[in-house]
This record gives C-alpha cells, sequence and structure tokens, in this order.
C-alpha cells in the first residue's frame, strides 16, 4: 500500500527557506521536518494546492484503491480559506487531511494575518461534509458563521454509509447551529479531542455533537460549550459509548442519550455513569483556564477535569495539543491533559526554551564570566583580553 501525499498552502510561492514546511512520511506527518530549499520540500508531493476544496476537487477523481491519500496542509495563511466542500467520489483505500506545523491551531480558535489554516464558510448545509469511508478530519479549524440558518453544520458525515470515520483534534465552531453532525445511515465513527463551541447565544436548535442513525460511535474527551443540546444522541443501532467528555454551559448537557454506555464525563447535568459535576462559579474558572476566550484548557490540579478520567479509550494517547496522556495515573477529562510531567506537550516547550533563550542565558553566562575574569584581572594586576580588547590592570 501507497501513501500519497498533496500539500494544501494557502500561497504556492510562499518560502523563506527557515520554516518546517514539510514532515517525515516514514515516520509521524504530525511532525514537521526542515528541508534545505523549497524543492526538497515539494519532492515528497505528488500535487499542491491553494485550498483544501481544490485538494478534493483535484485528487477524488485521481486516487486508486491501495492508496492512502493524504492532504497535508501548511503554512500560516494571511486569510480565510472560504470554499466549503464534500469529501465523496474517491477510490483510495483512505484519506486524510490534516493541518501540520505552523497551519495547525494551538487548542484555541487563530486567525487573522499569519495565522493557522481556517476553513470559514457562510453555509446553508455543511462547510465540510465527509462522505467517503476511512476518512480523517485531523487539525483543522471549521467555522460554519452562517448568522441565519438553523439546520446547519460546521463539520458532518451524511449519506453513502461511510465507515471508519474519524475526526479528531479539531477546534470548531458555529455561529449558532450544529458543529458536528452524524447522520443518515453512518455506519461507524469515532470523534474525539475536538472542541466544539457556539461563537454567539444559544439557539432554540444548535447542537454541539448530533448523532442519529448511526450503526457504532465513540465520542470520547470532547469539549462541549454553549448550544442548545450538548451532546445529543437521538437514534444509535448498534452502540454509542460517551467517555470523558467536558459538557457545560449549555441549555442541556446530554439529550435523547438513552442506551448509550457512558463514563467519567462531566458537566452540569450529572449525566450517565461516575459523573463529575463542574463547578460554575466565576465562569468556571476552577475548571477552565478562560472561558470567555474560548480556552479550555485545564487550570491546574486542583480541576475536577484533572486526572479524573478513565484512561486508553482511543487509540491516540495524546490530547488536541500532542500532549501525552496520561500526565500523572489516569487520562484528565475534555480535549486537553493538564502537562504536569515531561509528556510530548512539555517536551515541546523544551525543546522551544532551549532553541529561543538558552542562546540568550549562554551568552549572558559567556558575558559574566568574562567580566569576573576582568575584576580579577583588575585585583591581581594582570592583563586580561575581553572581547579581543586588553584590559588594563587599574593603577
Amino acid at each position: 500500500m501507497a501513501n500519497i501525499y498533496s500539500a494544501i498552502y494557502g500561497d504556492l510561492n510562499f518560502w523563506d527557506g527557515t520554516i518546517e514546511w514539510g514532515f517525515d512520511a516514514t515516520s509521524d506527518v504530525h511532525s514537521p521536518t526542515a528541508h534545505a530549499d523549497q524543492s526538497a520540500r515539494d519532492a515528497q508531493y505528488t500535487a499542491a494546492y491553494t485550498s483544501a476544496a481544490a485538494w478534493e476537487a483535484g485528487r477524488d477523481g485521481a486516487s486508486a484503491g491501495g492508496n492512502n491519500e493524504y492532504g497535508i496542509i501548511q503554512t500560516q495563511w494571511d486569510s480565510d480559506d472560504t470554499s466549503g466542500f464534500q469529501i465523496s467520489g474517491w477510490s483510495s483505500d483512505a484519506v486524510i487531511l490534516m493541518a501540520i506545523g505552523a497551519a495547525r491551531h494551538s487548542g484555541t480558535w487563530d486567525d487573522g494575518a499569519d495565522s493557522p489554516h481556517r476553513l470559514v464558510a457562510a453555509a446553508v448545509g455543511t462547510v465540510l461534509k465527509v462522505r467517503y469511508s476511512n476518512t480523517t478530519i485531523d487539525g483543522m479549524q471549521i467555522y460554519n458563521s452562517h448568522t441565519t440558518d438553523t439546520n446547519s453544520h460546521a463539520l458532518s458525515i451524511t449519506i453513502d454509509n461511510p465507515t471508519g470515520v474519524v475526526f479528531k483534534n479539531n477546534v470548531v465552531k458555529s455561529f449558532r447551529s450544529n458543529c458536528i453532525t452524524i447522520n443518515d445511515s453512518v455506519s461507524t465513527v469515532e470523534i474525539y479531542n475536538n472542541v466544539c463551541y457556539c461563537a454567539e447565544s444559544q439557539d432554540a436548535f444548535s447542537e454541539g455533537i448530533f448523532i442519529d442513525s448511526v450503526d457504532i460511535a465513540g465520542v470520547y474527551n470532547n469539549t462541549v460549550y454553549n448550544f442548545n443540546s450538548g451532546i445529543d444522541i437521538d437514534a444509535v443501532a448498534t452502540s454509542c459509548t460517551i467517555k470523558n467528555n467536558a459538557v457545560f454551559g449549555n441549555g442541556t448537557d446530554f439529550a435523547d442519550a438513552v442506551g448509550v454506555t457512558t463514563n467519567k464525563n462531566a458537566s452540569d447535568d450529572a449525566f450517565g455513569t461516575n459523573p463529575i459535576t463542574l463547578d460554575s462559579t466565576g465562569n468556571y474558572s476552577d475548571e477552565f483556564t478562560d472561558i470567555t476566550t474560548f480556552d479550555f484548557s485545564v487550570t491546574d490540579s486542583g480541576s475536577v477535569l484533572y486526572d479524573a478520567g478513565e484512561a486508553d479509550v482511543f487509540i491516540d494517547d495524546d490530547d488536541i495539543i500532542g500532549t501525552a496522556r496520561p500526565q500523572s495515573s489516569q487520562w484528565d477529562i475534555g480535549a486537553f491533559e493538564l502537562i504536569v510531567a515531561a509528556g510530548a506537550g512539555q517536551a515541546f516547550r523544551l525543546r522551544a526554551i532551549e532553541k529561543y533563550f538558552m542562546p540568550i542565558f549562554d551568552d549572558i553566562t559567556d558575558k559574566i564570566k568574562e567580566i569576573g575574569h576582568y575584576i580579577r584581572g583588575m585585583i591581581k594586576g594582570k592583563k586580561r583580553v575581553i572581547g579581543g580588547q586588553i584590559a588594563r590592570p587599574l593603577s
């Protein structure tokens, strides 16, 4: 089986020779890899496109069985990617659309010039619709900005009975409608490590995650805020498992969720098996960093989300921004894992400190040593060389 990689850039000519645009195709496509020049970077790609929709339109007809098709979104984007689309009609074994490096969000919505990629459209219907089996949407920002239509969605799966669909590590928001909708004879789906929120006031029909007419569904470690219904499970043929989700500030946190398997969900409703009740005092400031700016990371070890979930509920052992789970003995609840040990997220921060600050510290240390030599030289009446100049002793 071959992996076919296509690049998605905001500007095909943008390249400064230093930023890590590429990736290591032999190990982990989450990890950007620096290349010496643009040709070395581009050599790993079959094609390049200026929008996610253009990638889908260009590769669906060219895809072939026996291959996995990757759409790799890269670089900072000066403006929104504004074309909604659907993934359908492919022939490949799998389709993976993912953001890496500078195009990948850091857990909160980020837009404006030189920001991560974001797919934004005022769609009557769905911004990104999946109709093809074995499709994964990973690390994207998706927003349906329609201000009046209440029967619209940011991300959905519908018709064609797709199986093996995964939505993970995305920041998904709506103006007043649904974030993630799964309906119309979907076979199997997993939804985990996503942040879903309504950017405006709750609409009477808005739902964070809505599941209907699905055979098997798994909903894990999502954070869902400010909808009429947070997670609404209408109909599941075989099984639906809901674990480790933080669902709060909604009209109803969990709706119609009858006959589902639940464990350790945090909400205002004390829902399901082993429920965790959130403290809403001060805009949930004891639980989340700052919900007024939609930063849903865990505050500290005093949060009821910390170390309170069930471990190993899905295959990836990390959170929405790549922090290794668990940092303590159990997984945290919601999309974020609090960094308390040297996990993946902590390692990233240590690398950043080493890269940007240690050279400054080293330089300061060297200067201090030079000054010390200079002072000792003056005291002993000896000559010292500092910065290429001879320092003579004081008379």
